[in-house]
């Protein structure tokens, strides 16, 4: 991959206190902030811990992920990630056309922007070459160490790591061009002391807006309450029981407590609740893409505002079933169905496996 030349030193962001949004003032690898006393340190990489808590969200135990970064040191992170994770995540964290999206977004040669819950940083790398500047974000530890050498060693000067959590972004006010989650955010209700999942969803995108200029976008991905292969009777991703995200708010409560012995912490949005909550919280424009399969393979985005593209996408995969299967094979036929007997658009926004929202500020 071509190396990107640094950002100037002086249109350098530089993060603040996720608590007040006071600047922090460093001494070595601590820093404090100078309005609330925050007090904050660095991993060791130098990237900024703005968390200073536990947390850990990832597939590998910590000491499995030790001797990844240090394998990925002598041998490079590709190899070394090869030989610890599925095919299928390997994949995942190299496969070329995950970010094929952006020919959705605003231009980015100028732009700042946060990949928030960057995981391997797939996105992040596919990003850099084509933006002033990305901000690969996370809340675990191993995993910006992780991204933060990948992109040391892809020679991604214009990249920069910071640990913090999605509903604690340590940017100031309007400071952003850009945010992509892509897969995030029904998965924040898992942070320790969670009480409330859907208004903390919420919350992190009021953030994601407060951090954003105006005329920023967000594009956020998911997975769709009522998608297709839900009513399928595909298991739910989160909790790996049926009909789940199909069930109000009590009702999924009491099931997951019955079934898991556990509150239901990971709803997902459909397609209504993501574009009103945008718009409550200052997005003035919302367009919203199906996605098939999934989010992590957007091989199709179909703007859920065009029943004839709906309707020529479902044809496209009616003659090619290969192109898009679920785990019963009817489901596939009932979502081409559906989405023309609903009036495409209309049966696209309901039913789709995933979706994708790009809203501007």
């Amino acid at each position: 991959m071509t190396a990107v030349d640094p950002v100037p030193a002086a249109a350098e962001l530089v993060p603040v206190c996720p608590s007040c949004r006071g600047a922090i003032a460093w001494t070595g690898a601590t820093g404090a902030c100078s309005a609330c006393a925050r007090r904050f340190g660095r991993l060791p990489d130098g990237s900024a811990d703005m968390l200073g808590r536990d947390f850990w969200w990832q597939h590998l135990d910590p000491g499995t992920f030790d001797g990844l970064l240090e394998r990925g040191e002598q041998h490079g992170w590709d190899r070394a990630l090869r030989e610890v994770v599925p095919a299928a995540d390997f994949a995942m964290a190299t496969e070329r056309d995950r970010a094929d999206w952006r020919v959705l977004l605003p231009p980015l040669e100028n732009a700042v922007i946060a990949d928030v819950g960057c995981f391997w940083g797939a996105i992040t790398a596919l990003l850099a070459p084509h933006a002033r500047q990305v901000w690969a974000v996370d809340g675990t530890p191993h995993t910006v160490r992780f991204v933060n050498m990948r992109a040391r060693q892809e020679g991604l000067t214009n990249v920069r790591t910071v640990r913090a959590l999605a509903q604690e972004l340590p940017f100031p006010d309007a400071s952003l061009d850009g945010v992509v989650l892509n897969g995030v955010i029904e998965w924040v209700g898992l942070t320790p002391g969670t009480t409330d999942p859907y208004s903390l969803q919420d919350s992190v995108l009021a953030g994601i807006a407060r951090v954003l200029k105006p005329g920023g976008f967000l594009y956020v991905a998911t997975k769709n309450r009522f998608g297709i292969n839900y009513l399928a009777g595909r298991r739910d991703q989160n909790t790996a029981l049926r009909f789940i995200t199909l069930l109000s708010r009590g009702l999924a409560d009491r099931y997951c407590r019955l079934a898991l012995g556990h509150p239901f912490l990971t709803p997902s949005y459909s397609c209504a609740r993501m574009e009103r909550v945008l718009r409550r919280v200052g997005f003035r424009t919302v367009n919203l893409y199906g996605i098939l399969p999934d989010y992590r393979r957007p091989n199709f985005l179909v703007p859920m505002n065009d029943s004839a593209e709906v309707r020529r996408v479902m044809g496209v995969l009616a003659r090619r079933p290969g192109e898009y299967s679920f785990n019963r094979g009817w489901a596939r036929q009932a979502l081409i169905w559906l989405a023309h007997a609903c009036g495409g658009a209309a049966g696209a926004r309901l039913l789709a496996p995933a979706f994708a929202a790009v809203a501007i500020r």
